[in-house]
């Protein structure tokens, strides 16, 4: 049986804009997609303290507040689970650590997102009352 692979994703959020970007090219998952940061939860690791390490490795910011929002297991990828946290608020500047770009886009455009796992997360944002 396949092990389950924990992984976080961070949607952050300004006004009515949140951040994506555009993943490297040699990226072993979703190469050169555009996307929603994330990233995956190392061995006996909680999904909450990957969330927080994995926000700083790929995007240089630490939280100063965060909710989680869903977790949705790509079809694609049956062996992963993605844990969504939106993020309004945190210290440090926006780097693309990891990514060949990060930008930020409309929520009402959240079709340009290259997963269909992101864009279900994005829809589940916009019809909870966090996302008016």
């Amino acid at each position: 049986m396949k092990k389950t692979i924990n992984c976080a994703a961070f949607i952050l959020v300004k006004g009515n804009k949140f951040l994506v970007e555009k993943r490297t090219k040699n990226k072993s998952i979703a190469a050169g997609l555009i996307a929603i940061s994330g990233g995956r939860a190392e061995e006996n690791e909680t999904i909450e303290s990957a969330f927080k390490r994995e926000l700083k490795e790929e995007l240089a910011v630490v939280p100063k507040n965060h909710e989680f929002l869903c977790k949705i297991m790509p079809p694609k990828n049956g062996d992963r689970i993605v844990h969504y946290f939106v993020v309004k608020d945190w210290i440090g500047e926006l780097k693309p650590i990891e990514a060949e770009k990060i930008f930020w886009i409309k929520f009402s455009e959240y079709k340009k997102l290259d997963l269909d796992c992101d864009r279900k997360a994005i829809q589940k944002y916009l019809k909870t009352s966090r996302g008016r």
